[in-house]
């Protein structure tokens, strides 16, 4: 053999078994480090699941964290159930309002007769139909009335049912075990459906003079706000926020018309009971990462029914392989863990009066995008939240004081045997001086407002009390914190009555009845005149429209 050959024939010899063996234990050891990696980056990421979870728990009333901790509270709770009824005639107000609406070829068939147009605008129900006729100093057109009524006589059985609740023990609304943060659950808008249509027996009860059946619709109401107490997530409580305003705009409206007695004013002081703000904003952020975490839950456990919660455009398959995905790369843990920590840090700044909504935002955006991508999703500005549940509480220890100052009023009328006078000084000696001078008869103690000022919560300003010949009024700055002197209304957004907007206070204005005949009482015209005349110039105007809408359909 030659030296060629022998070279070839070792040569081979040498590199088989390294090009053979080398590759594959190298793929095997890299699949079995990956797999290491890949259960220690889970296990890594359970136990900060479970210690944040433990340490959570320990700062929530009763431990609860998770939908089905909060479905086996209500499970243990005993009694007839108000929101059975509720339902069940929700649902009949409804039918009732569409079978009206085909009736009168609701706004949309040629053939439909101008009188039928015009019992279709009704307020609260249609946009297009003022409400607040008496704070521009006008009394609604006698076809809205009419309207009003043929439509409320309608729908009698329906409100009856609303307005002479059962006897009940319970007041929740069941939860369903699948809810997340993405859900909206459905008696929401069929509860703010019979809102409105309570608030029409109200606006007409008050224009007809009748406090008892004022009273039953505004007490309607307000049972069907503390229905939502107990629901879950950041909406139900903007939701019962929005409830509780129509509520207060209604009392205030009947307390404007001077309709109600000692007796009944009572009534409405418990009605205006201030929510607890810190208690209300933790409840709204607790149960918002309740649903987050169920969220994320279902999305591990139950991808493909996930899927089909989250469908878009018909693809449930792409949706379930992109949470499998995510739960493979710890993901969806990565979201937990960011959920559970923002809520920690919201335990700690709730505790302050003007707590820093910003830091918390600023955690969750401070983590690389991917590792919480659904926890920035579904994340809601608290911070807005935040201000109308402080704006609900101060306009509603507004209301407390201006009924107890129009107690006062009548109480002080009855004991010197004065009747009505058509003298505005005679009316302005009944009111107190001072808020001080309710105290105890009529409230237990002047409230204060810590949410309006920068001091300390040692040192909170109370509410402000003005009253002159025209009337009284209650407000506090609000939200900008700046007195201004109860303005009401901002001249270039012309914002809802008692609405805190910029240069604005939360107002509750009670004006003296005006008995001589082309004589106005307006104590935010007298205070305010520029922006107070502006807002009535912005109203009169909606008002001349719709008059101009249903005289032309008469015409017609």
């Amino acid at each position: 053999m030659t030296e060629k050959q022998a070279e070839k024939s070792e040569t081979p010899n040498l590199a088989k078994p390294q090009k053979k063996k080398r590759p594959f234990f190298r793929k095997r050891y890299l699949l079995i480090i990956l797999i290491a990696i890949y259960f220690f980056w889970h296990h890594h990421l359970n136990s900060k699941i479970d210690s944040l979870t433990q340490t959570l728990r320990t700062q929530l009333p009763n431990n609860l964290l998770t939908v089905q901790d909060y479905i086996n509270k209500t499970e243990q709770l005993q009694g007839p159930n108000l929101t059975q009824y509720l339902s069940f005639h929700f649902d009949k107000l409804q039918q009732t309002q569409h079978q009206f609406e085909q009736d009168n070829n609701l706004k949309t068939v040629e053939a439909q007769s101008n009188q039928q147009y015009i019992n279709t605008l009704l307020p609260f129900l249609d946009h297009e139909a003022p409400t607040d006729w008496a704070a521009n100093h006008q009394p609604p057109p006698p076809q809205l009335i009419q309207a009003a009524r043929d439509y409320l006589n309608r729908q009698k059985t329906n409100i009856d049912a609303l307005l002479n609740l059962p006897a009940h023990q319970q007041n929740f609304w069941p939860i369903d075990p699948n809810i997340t943060s993405y859900s909206y659950p459905f008696h929401l808008k069929k509860i703010r459906n019979a809102i409105k249509h309570l608030a029409l027996y109200h606006w007409l009860a008050v224009h007809d003079n009748k406090p008892n059946e004022s009273l039953r619709a505004l007490e309607s109401i307000h049972k069907l706000a503390q229905s939502l107490e107990n629901d879950l997530g950041a909406y139900a409580v903007i939701y019962q926020n929005i409830i509780y305003s129509c509520l207060n705009t209604e009392i205030e409206r009947g307390l404007r018309q001077h309709i109600y007695n000692d007796a009944q004013l009572q009534t409405l002081y418990k009605l205006t009971t201030p929510i607890p703000v810190q208690q209300t904003a933790l409840h709204a952020h607790r149960t918002q990462t309740t649903l987050m975490l169920n969220y994320f839950d279902l999305a591990i456990n139950q991808p493909e029914r996930m899927a089909k919660k989250m469908e878009f455009d018909n693809k449930t398959t792409e949706y379930k392989q992109l949470y499998e995905m995510q739960q493979h790369l710890g993901m969806l843990k990565t979201d937990i863990i960011s959920t559970l920590e923002a809520q920690l840090l919201a335990e700690e700044k709730l505790k302050s009066i003007h707590p820093n909504y910003k830091s918390i935002e600023q955690h969750i955006e401070k983590e690389f995008v991917l590792l919480n991508i659904h926890t920035r999703m579904s994340y809601i500005s608290f911070n807005s939240i935040y201000k109308s549940i402080v704006e609900l509480n101060q306009k509603q220890n507004t209301l407390q004081l201006a009924i107890a100052v129009e107690r006062f009023y009548l109480a002080n009328r009855d004991v010197n045997s004065i009747q009505m006078s058509t003298q505005a000084d005679t009316q302005h000696a009944l009111l107190p001086n001072t808020l001080l001078e309710l105290v105890p008869v009529y409230i237990e103690k002047v409230p204060t407002d810590p949410y309006s000022y920068e001091l300390t919560p040692e040192e909170p300003t109370q509410y402000k009390y003005l009253h002159t010949n025209n009337g009284y009024l209650i407000y506090t700055p609000g939200h900008d914190r700046t007195d201004n002197r109860a303005n009401a209304y901002d001249v270039e957004s012309y914002q809802v009555f008692g609405k805190s907007v910029s240069d604005t206070d939360v107002v509750t204005a009670i004006s003296f009845p005006s008995e001589k005949q082309g004589k106005v009482n307006d104590i935010l015209l007298e205070l305010h005149p520029q922006n107070t005349q502006a807002y009535y110039d912005k109203l009169k105007e909606k008002q001349e429209l719709y008059l101009e809408l249903i005289t032309e359909t008469e015409e017609e």
